[in-house]
């Protein structure tokens, strides 16, 4: 999935859960996460991904990453 006009930001890990699904061999995950985006208050949101598991294996409460928020949607977002 790829975001039209996505503001880039940078979020905090607070929760990692698998979902017990899996597609070609890579896990299902819902991340809560704690994003901050220029100019906007921190909020927190949660997104089920698909991860490959060395992406997954980076994954951990307390970690940075990377997301793309769609600016409309706050809630509608991806990891990277």
């Amino acid at each position: 999935m790829r975001i039209p006009k996505a503001i880039r930001g940078h979020a905090v890990v607070k929760s990692v859960r698998a979902t017990g699904v899996t597609r070609e061999e890579n896990p299902e995950v819902e991340l809560v996460l704690t994003i901050e985006l220029p100019g906007r208050a921190p909020f927190e949101a949660s997104v089920r991904q698909v991860l490959s598991r060395q992406v997954l294996h980076n994954l951990r409460p307390g970690r940075p990453v990377s997301v793309a928020v769609d600016p409309d949607d706050p809630a509608r977002l991806e990891i990277g």
